[in-house]
């Protein structure tokens, strides 16, 4: 490089022929829980992607399927333990993201809650793109 740039922890770098990442605040994923407790609507997480860190909630949960018998079931508000979920995650700030097509590395995360990892999953798109969020 001929100029000296910096980023913080946590910001994506690419170069400028690639695709562009992908940022937001609000955005749709496909996740699973496996923490002890519900993942509920309004309780702060904290989302970990990368090196980014940043408070995180549940803002709308699409579909829930129950691992133990596959049944999809719609109209929950909150993701049980071993639930994979359909959800809307709403950040503090934006982070950059990519389709799992061009870098899973940086399409998945972790959700912590009381120190401890609870749920995982990927970036499905960004809740105003064509085909995002009913």
């Amino acid at each position: 490089m001929e100029t000296q740039i910096y980023i913080k922890p946590g910001e994506l770098m690419c170069r400028t022929d690639d695709p562009p990442p992908v940022i937001g605040r609000r955005f749709r994923a496909n996740m699973f829980w496996l923490g002890r407790l519900p993942m509920i609507q309004d309780k702060h997480y904290k989302l970990k992607i990368g090196a980014a860190h940043v408070s995180a909630k549940l803002a709308d949960v699409i579909s829930v399927r129950d691992a133990s018998d596959l049944k999809t079931v719609e109209g929950k508000t909150e993701i049980e333990r071993h639930d994979v979920a359909e959800c809307v995650i709403e950040l503090s700030h934006p982070v950059a993201f990519d389709t799992r097509s061009l870098n899973e590395e940086t399409s998945r995360f972790v959700i912590v809650d009381e120190f401890e990892i609870a749920g995982a999953g990927a970036y499905a798109r960004l809740r105003h793109e064509r085909g995002g969020h009913r």
